[in-house]
């Protein structure tokens, strides 16, 4: 696959290589097939989600009290696990 056509490099995003990893006949054969296999951008989404599910987790005001650092630290955290479990295929 021509990995020149994207804005990013499919291997550093979970979602891709989850689906390469899990789903790698499927996907052979829809792009042998000429079909487009379409991917979440994961950079994009990333940030939000984790926000949200953070926000959720916690409670708005706990979130909101918080500092700019402890979110950020927050976030990074529920991130690593994150790209953990897409790895293990949950």
């Amino acid at each position: 696959m021509a990995m020149s056509c994207y804005d990013e490099d499919l291997y550093n995003n979970p979602f891709y290589t989850a689906l390469e990893k899990n789903y790698h006949l499927l996907l052979d054969q829809a792009l042998s097939s000429h079909l487009i296999a379409l991917e979440t951008k994961y950079t994009v989404l990333r940030q939000k989600l984790l926000v949200d599910c953070l926000g959720i987790r916690m409670g708005t005001d706990q979130w909101e009290a918080m500092s700019q650092n402890d979110k950020q630290q927050k976030v990074m955290i529920l991130d690593n696990q994150a790209v953990e479990q897409i790895h293990k295929g949950k």
